[in-house]
């Protein structure tokens, strides 16, 4: 929101993911804020069938996420209304232990998977964590992504929940 900036102020911002426009958008009736491209644009993969939405994750930043956990935390607590997928696009290690609970699948699936066909990404789980994925939720699947850990941790994917599919990990 720039309408409290004063007429000399400048924001430069760059990176944007989404629509800049709604209720979360800027402001701007001065026309302080100027979005310029990004120099190095990322390209999303097209979204797999079945997938009614889609969060993309990128470490470095430019898409919906720079963490899988970021992606998962933004599907709805609601009834889902068709697969939830999450896609990491990099091949990058991504230090983190992902838990999917509290989402209500509505016999939908929420999937969790590398860019099919490219470099696969890494979830390496930080010290003291019980796994890579901890899944405590029901239709879940994960495939495309390496689970490998450079710490002491009990499981590499941890379910507690039915419908759980592990492909390609």
């Amino acid at each position: 929101d720039a309408s409290a900036l004063s007429a000399a102020s400048r924001v430069t911002m760059r990176d944007a993911a989404g629509a800049r426009s709604g209720t979360l958008y800027e402001n701007d009736l001065e026309g302080l804020v100027d979005w310029i491209p990004d120099p190095n644009p990322v390209a999303t993969p097209p979204t797999p069938s079945g997938c009614a939405t889609t969060l993309y994750v990128r470490k470095t930043g430019g898409l919906h996420c720079t963490r899988i956990q970021g992606c998962v935390d933004q599907i709805t607590a609601a009834p889902l209304a068709g697969d939830a997928c999450v896609i990491v696009t990099d091949a990058a290690v991504y230090s983190e232990s992902v838990l999917v609970r509290g989402k209500d699948p509505n016999g939908f699936s929420i999937r969790l998977m590398g860019t099919p066909g490219a470099a696969r990404p890494t979830v390496n789980p930080p010290a003291g964590s019980v796994a890579g994925f901890r899944l405590a939720n029901a239709s879940v699947s994960v495939a495309d992504i390496n689970v490998v850990t450079t710490n002491t941790v009990s499981y590499g994917i941890w379910a507690s929940s039915p419908s759980v599919t592990i492909s390609s990990v």
